[in-house]
């Protein structure tokens, strides 16, 4: 470890100076207001905290992985005296990163208390070396997923997929006001104002909860008003859009 470690992560300084920076009001006592906030006006509860950045730690010790924990703990130890407040930092946050008192429960690590691990270094119990746990693939949000097969056909009309059957769906606007006039009549048995032809009663009863589902499916505020059945040599057209627009979305 270099020996200016403790330099590197002390970049950040304290924030605030605690309830000693602030000064009494002075000036015309008559026109104060009448009441003042509870909190101080530097900022924060902790004013005191210390904001250090561990970066250069962490890339330190994994780069020491697959070495023996007690020869690198004895390097850190050689540059960092526990006397120096900035040195005694890099060691407690070292203990923090590092989990040392570790045991094997079917080939898995775990803490000695019985819980998992969860910071990423821990040392082996048997041979002593410093070990990482591998990240996890980095998941990338690629929008919803459509609860049904769909190929657009403009900003009105796209081609769903129902229960195996194809069908070119017409769109129309969600109102709300008039999704809970639906609500309503629903409940009396009259016809619906707004009636979704693909969701039907799988569509959710609050206002701003369909359009939220509604959104999600369609891309916008509209709703299923009419479907039609496709013949089979429109079905097939459909398919193998529908499949190259896969194949798309999976390479992206």
């Amino acid at each position: 470890m270099r020996k200016d470690m403790h330099k590197l992560i002390k970049v950040l300084p304290a924030r605030g100076g605690g309830y000693a920076k602030i000064k009494a009001p002075t000036g015309d006592y008559d026109n104060f207001p009448s009441r003042e906030p509870m909190l101080p006006r530097v900022g924060g509860w902790n004013l005191k905290e210390n904001h250090d950045w561990t970066t250069p730690i962490d890339r330190y010790l994994l780069k020491q992985v697959g070495r023996l924990w007690n020869d690198v703990f004895s390097d850190i130890c050689a540059h960092n005296d526990l006397r120096s407040k900035t040195q005694y930092d890099v060691r407690d946050y070292i203990r923090y990163a590092v989990h040392t008192n570790v045991v094997i429960v079917d080939g898995k690590p775990e803490d000695s208390d019985g819980h998992c691990i969860w910071r990423r270094l821990w040392v082996h119990p048997d041979t002593g070396i410093l070990m990482a746990i591998p990240l996890e693939k980095r998941y990338r949000f690629r929008g919803y997923r459509t609860k049904f097969n769909q190929v657009p056909i403009d900003a009105n009309e796209k081609f769903v997929e129902i229960n195996g059957i194809w069908y070119r769906v017409s769109l129309a606007p969600f109102v709300e006001a008039d999704y809970e006039i639906f609500a309503a009549a629903a409940r009396k048995k009259f016809r619906p104002v707004i009636y979704d032809v693909v969701f039907r009663e799988d569509l959710k009863h609050g206002g701003s909860s369909a359009r939220s589902q509604l959104s999600h499916e369609w891309g916008s505020a509209v709703y299923a008003c009419n479907k039609r059945q496709l013949g089979s040599r429109e079905v097939k057209k459909v398919v193998a859009q529908w499949e190259a627009l896969e194949l798309a979305r999976e390479a992206a």
